[in-house]
């Protein structure tokens, strides 16, 4: 009975219930003693504030995100062009965007951004935002309707080069290039070069930007500018094996013309004098710095001097192409003088010669070889340690003449490069001698021509 009666009184199983009671019972009494033991901790009044890292965005970098969706947009676009010309211009496109984004990576700009620099396609019409409406100052062009394509490989419709050229042009619109101007001055050269590559096409396209609504000349030159009569309109470079440079395709001439800039090709017969005469006195207040300008006029006039002699020694057929690149150069010249005024450096008595040049075929290579050298030139002055506060005036009149520079160097066989003057592009011929800047010393060995 004893036993029994013990067995009943054994262990019970305090149950599920109790258990948790217990629990509780315990983390209550563990916090407590927790806020027991930290009673004689308390915030300062005058305790500094830790702020979190901010990151500040790079100087233009909604503006640089934007032409990245545009360089994205334009490697597809010309990847479907319907001409040789127009897709050759996609792999050109496609090292711009990379090199961009590169730039921006490596400035702190977060990659969920730059990933996120896609083109953003219009929902109505189906027009890419990147060609958009071509400005009313275009040629009687139809306007692109057929990009309607996805972005980044998607198959796009057959993009004719009226459509390409409004959508190369379309970076040059005011409210589009005036905020890259902007941009850091370590990543300026690469912005105007891209800028410049793009106004080019543009030009060979048939789609010449007004650059007179984007950065006004000096108004000195509207009154020539407005009776300039371009007598080499219809002189096409003569094509043969030894001079057609793998990049000559397109609608450009041999003379390229330069809007806002006068167009004449007729030959100064005053012995090689600029158009602009004498630069006394300081110079009218242009974007511009005067140093610029006067950096940029001793290489545009070994340039022009070798154009002299290019225009002397080649074969009639294409006398006029040589005159008709001459005069621009020339009238760059003129502008560059005015410009930089007092600044200005003397012209030499002449300048030398890579090589001799007593046949067509070597007035042809001198050409070619000048005017990359020329266009390096201009590239380099970009690049100048006293334009940290370019207005975007003064660095869209830059773009102009890297353009100018650019077109005139591809129509003499010069190799096409995506950041004109400044890639490493291929020699432009086994047949013309390479060199890194233009022309400069003493008298060339042809000739006796005086410098422009």
């Amino acid at each position: 009975m004893i036993g029994a009666m013990r067995g009943q009184e054994g262990p019970v199983d305090p149950g599920r219930r109790t258990l948790l009671r217990t629990a509780t019972l315990l983390a209550g009494l563990g916090a407590a003693a927790t806020l027991t033991g930290c009673r004689g901790i308390r915030l300062e009044d005058d305790a500094p504030h830790l702020p979190l890292p901010v990151r500040h965005p790079l100087d233009a970098e909604a503006a640089l995100l934007r032409l990245l969706s545009d360089l994205r947009d334009l490697t597809a676009l010309t990847a479907a062009g319907t001409t040789a010309a127009v897709t050759a211009l996609s792999p050109l496109h496609q090292t711009q965007a990379e090199t961009l984004r590169d730039a921006l990576l490596r400035g702190g700009v977060p990659g969920d951004l730059v990933a996120a620099a896609q083109p953003a396609l219009s929902t109505a019409g189906g027009a890419s935002a990147t060609t958009g409406t071509p400005p009313a100052s275009a040629p009687t062009a139809s306007p692109p309707t057929s990009a309607t394509a996805t972005t980044g490989g998607g198959d796009r419709p057959p993009v004719p080069p009226t459509e390409a050229a409004h959508a190369e042009r379309a970076a040059l619109d005011l409210a589009r290039a005036a905020p890259l101007m902007a941009c850091s001055p370590e990543l300026r050269p690469t912005i105007v070069a891209v800028l410049a590559q793009r106004a080019t096409v543009a030009t060979r396209l048939g789609a010449a930007p007004d650059w007179d609504s984007i950065a006004p000349a000096d108004p000195r030159h509207a009154a020539e500018e407005a009776t300039a009569v371009d007598t080499a309109a219809t002189a096409a470079p003569t094509s043969d094996a030894s001079t057609a440079g793998p990049n000559t395709a397109g609608a450009d001439t041999a003379g390229p013309t330069a809007a806002g800039s006068p167009t004449g090709a007729t030959d100064d017969t005053s012995g090689g004098g600029t158009a602009s005469g004498s630069h006394s006195g300081a110079a009218p207040a242009h974007p511009v710095p005067a140093e610029t300008a006067a950096g940029l006029l001793t290489p545009a006039r070994a340039t022009a001097y070798a154009m002299e002699v290019v225009a002397g020694q080649i074969e009639a057929s294409r006398t006029a192409n040589a005159k008709a690149t001459l005069a621009q150069l020339r009238q760059t010249i003129a502008e560059l003088e005015d410009i930089a005024g007092d600044q200005a450096p003397e012209p030499e008595l002449g300048y030398a010669l890579p090589a001799p040049v007593t046949t067509s075929s070597a007035a042809v290579a001198l050409a070619r070889t000048a005017l990359v050298a020329h266009r390096a030139a201009v590239a380099t002055a970009t690049a100048s340690p006293g334009e940290a506060s370019l207005t975007p005036a003064a660095g869209l009149h830059l773009v102009r003449w890297l353009s100018d520079a650019d077109r005139w160097a591809l129509a003499w066989g010069g190799p096409a490069q995506p950041f004109p003057g400044m890639s490493n592009a291929p020699a432009p011929s086994a047949t013309a001698p390479t060199v890194s800047t233009a022309p400069t010393g003493t008298t060339g060995t042809t000739g006796t021509t005086s410098s422009p």
